[in-house]
């Protein structure tokens, strides 16, 4: 296996978990705004 095929996969799997983390993050922030939970500010993600 040569690096670049290795450097590609990392590329495709931060993708795959960036979209991941991006729509649970969607979620939570519907249900923390329905429920009013105030989260602070060091735990929200950063897009």
């Amino acid at each position: 296996m040569n690096i670049e095929a290795t450097l590609e996969g990392y590329a495709d799997v931060y993708k795959v978990n960036k979209g991941n983390i991006e729509r649970l993050d969607a979620g939570l922030v519907e249900v923390e705004d329905q429920l009013n939970i105030a989260v602070p500010s060091e735990l929200v993600i950063q897009r």
